[in-house]
């Protein structure tokens, strides 16, 4: 019985741990520096989840593409900046009007990766361009992996795909609000 408590103690702080992992990262960037704190209104372009259905019938994937941005990508960044005018993508066809300060495009960088390994872990990996949204301008680069790993400290839906992909938009809107936050 003394083994077995042990035991589920030392997983318990396994797991907290895991689930406390940073859920962001820049693995490339360019510039290293850049000041996009005087930016007050932002365009969040399209990000297109891809032509992988991950189990979704057509429809329905159009659907969640369309949630991850307009629901999700969209409120979250609105939500992480407040003081911020953040007008988005409604579509895929939907393009930069010049309505905006500071221009954001997505590409996704590979393919989404869902598994189970003793937690369930998905990553996303997308590649965001910030654009001066007078001067068309490049200003930054950065290729990033957000993650959701289990127990999600955000919260439990993330146990299916739908749900970790939306954990991952959700790191994903914070970790862009902290680069524009910062102001390097």
């Amino acid at each position: 019985m003394k083994t077995f408590k042990i035991c589920t103690l030392f997983l318990s702080v396994v797991i907290f741990a895991i689930g406390c992992m940073t859920q962001f990262n820049i693995i490339k960037e360019n510039p290293k520096s850049v000041n996009l704190s005087s930016y007050n209104s932002i365009y969040v372009g399209w990000l297109d989840l891809g032509p992988n259905l991950y189990g979704h019938k057509p429809a329905e994937w159009i659907t969640e593409n369309r949630r991850n941005n307009v629901d999700g990508l969209q409120i979250y960044l609105k939500d992480a900046l407040p003081g911020k005018k953040i007008i988005g993508a409604m579509s895929p066809a939907d393009m930069y009007a010049g309505n905006a300060d500071l221009q954001l495009q997505f590409k996704l960088n590979g393919k989404i990766k869902f598994e189970n390994v003793f937690v369930k872990v998905c990553e996303l990996p997308v590649e965001i361009t910030y654009i001066d949204g007078k001067t068309g301008r490049v200003l930054y680069v950065s290729t990033v992996m957000a993650t959701c790993v289990a127990p999600f400290p955000r919260n439990w839906k993330a146990q299916s795909f739908d749900g970790a992909l939306d954990n991952d938009i959700y790191n994903l809107a914070n970790g862009i609000a902290a680069k524009i936050k910062s102001g390097k």
